[in-house]
C-alpha cells in the first residue's frame, strides 16, 4: 500500500499474498494524503511503487 503526500510516494505497509485469509491490521496515519494506492510488488516490497501494477487507487 502507498500514500502520496506532496507528490511523493510513501510506503504504507504490505499485504501478505501468501495467506489464504485476509486480516485487517493497523497502518500508519499520515496527514495531507492526496492519493491511496495498492500495487503488486515483489516479495518484500520496493522503495517506489511499480506504477504498471497498480490494482486500486483512491484520490482523497
Amino acid at each position: 500500500m502507498w500514500v502520496v503526500i506532496e507528490g511523493k510516494y510513501v510506503n504504507n505497509g504490505l499485504f501478505d499474498r501468501s495467506r489464504e485469509t485476509f486480516e485487517f491490521w493497523e497502518v500508519p496515519f499520515f496527514e495531507n494524503v492526496e492519493r491511496y494506492l495498492i500495487s503488486l510488488e515483489p516479495k518484500g516490497g520496493n522503495k517506489q511503487p511499480t506504477l504498471e501494477t497498480i490494482v486500486c487507487e483512491q484520490t482523497n
